[in-house]
């Protein structure tokens, strides 16, 4: 997140708790209107809410590119997703 900010990547992040199944809708709204550069998703693979959501984002932004952040323990606990098209 500090590294997004010196290198003026708008990210924006997402915890399960905003990101269930009934609040979908609505966090796809905001990532519309505010069309960060990256965004930053947290939760555990396998999660219907995290799943759900993540399956929106990228129907709804087919330019995007995700890559896992894992923490060997608990697997995989964020996804990183960034436009291809970004800049910076």
């Amino acid at each position: 997140m500090y590294a997004s900010y010196f290198a003026q990547c708008r990210m924006i992040a997402f915890s399960l708790d905003v990101s269930q199944i009934d609040k979908v809708d609505a966090a796809q709204r905001d990532l519309l209107a505010i069309g960060p550069d990256a965004i930053l998703l947290f939760g555990t693979r396998g999660n219907a809410a995290n799943e759900t959501f993540l399956a929106a984002i990228n129907t709804s932004q087919p330019n995007l590119v995700s890559e896992a952040i894992l923490d060997p323990p608990a697997r995989e606990v964020e996804k990183l997703l960034w436009r291809v098209d970004h800049n910076h």
